[in-house]
């Protein structure tokens, strides 16, 4: 596999005719597959949605210090990132030994949000969430009488929400 490495490099670098170049070519390549894989580790099946809605990953390397750069195009996107920061920052560790210092998201402006690097490699259809399944009477009056025992009206209900959106997801 080593050889086919340093072939692969070496084409590379003869089709580029620069040598740096290429290797900076090869290296933001190298930074969006790790991005992607640390991405599917993370989310999963979601994982689909986040990549169609990523425009850009650098990881800039200033004074030994690296730090990770997502362009994301909705703010929704980058609110979520950046509550999985750390569990990102971690992946990109274990899985390919970047030791990242900082993480940092930002939405796009302009004509940079249709920047797409992921969009040929998602799959096409959405990605489908579980949908809600039915509560048995047996079901709700177990809720019920378990929530029965609150005395504050306010959770009380927010405690039954919470038991049948429970239920629904396992049954």
């Amino acid at each position: 596999m080593r050889k086919l490495g340093r072939e692969l490099t070496g084409v590379v670098n003869r089709l580029a005719g620069n040598s740096g170049e290429a290797r900076k070519m090869m290296r933001a390549q190298q930074v969006r597959q790790r991005f992607k894989a640390a991405i599917e580790a993370v989310y999963r099946q979601a994982s689909p949605l986040f990549l169609r809605h990523v425009n850009s990953v650098y990881i800039l390397n200033k004074n030994g210090v690296k730090n990770l750069v997502v362009y994301v195009d909705e703010s929704i996107f980058a609110a979520e990132l950046n509550a999985q920061r750390e569990l990102l920052k971690y992946k990109m560790l274990e899985l390919f030994g970047e030791d990242l210092s900082d993480f940092k998201i930002c939405v796009s402006r302009g004509s940079y949000k249709k920047l797409h690097p992921y969009k040929d490699e998602a799959p096409k259809e959405d990605v489908q969430m579980p949908t809600d399944r039915e509560i048995t009477e047996s079901q709700k009056s177990f809720v019920a009488k378990t929530v029965e025992v609150v005395e504050d009206d306010l959770l009380r209900s927010k405690l039954e929400k919470a038991m049948m959106a429970e239920i629904r997801q396992n049954n």
